[in-house]
């Protein structure tokens, strides 16, 4: 019963509301380009692909790198950004799921049958409850997210076949 009322709640809504933020920002395949040395040479939304270089788009400037720059091409955002993601998802609906308990009356059987849940185990019950709708959240998000990785050393051939497959992320 807990388990219900805190899914339609909380962790129901906050899955729809990550979802649906991901799936506005993600209008256009997020790419991050590698230098031959493998250093980051710039990150950004993907403009166009042509025979011999690819265009970004960054805080409304866009750049055009050849081929012959680039040393690898992936699609998506790094592990770090997750990580702020997930965290901007948990620590409110953790705090939320930690209100829900502290309100919740105690089960039926208790000594005190219309006592609320201490303080304590509201917090601890919230945490979990909160940390694992995040993570089904951003298992979620991860299950229709495209990566994309290619290697292409400032080959033509190789930068001809990403390009082909970045034409089909867009």
């Amino acid at each position: 019963m807990i388990a219900m009322k805190l899914l339609t709640r909380f962790l129901i809504p906050a899955l729809c509301i990550q979802f649906f933020c991901t799936a506005a920002l993600g209008q256009k395949t997020f790419l991050r380009l590698f230098n031959l040395k493998g250093n980051r040479l710039q990150t950004g939304r993907l403009l166009d692909v042509t025979d011999s270089s690819i265009i970004l788009l960054k805080h409304g400037r866009t750049t055009e790198w050849s081929y012959r720059d680039l040393g690898s091409i992936r699609s998506g955002r790094s592990f770090g950004h997750a990580v702020l993601a997930g965290s901007a998802v948990t620590v409110p609906v953790t705090i939320g799921s930690i209100f829900f308990f502290r309100n919740f009356p105690e089960p039926v059987g208790s000594l005190e049958p219309h006592s609320k849940i201490s303080t304590g185990n509201a917090i601890v019950q919230g945490t979990f409850y909160g940390s694992l709708g995040s993570l089904a959240a951003l298992g979620l998000q991860e299950l229709f997210v495209q990566r994309y990785f290619a290697r292409i050393d400032g080959k033509r051939e190789a930068f001809l076949k990403a390009a082909a497959v970045l034409k089909s992320l867009r």
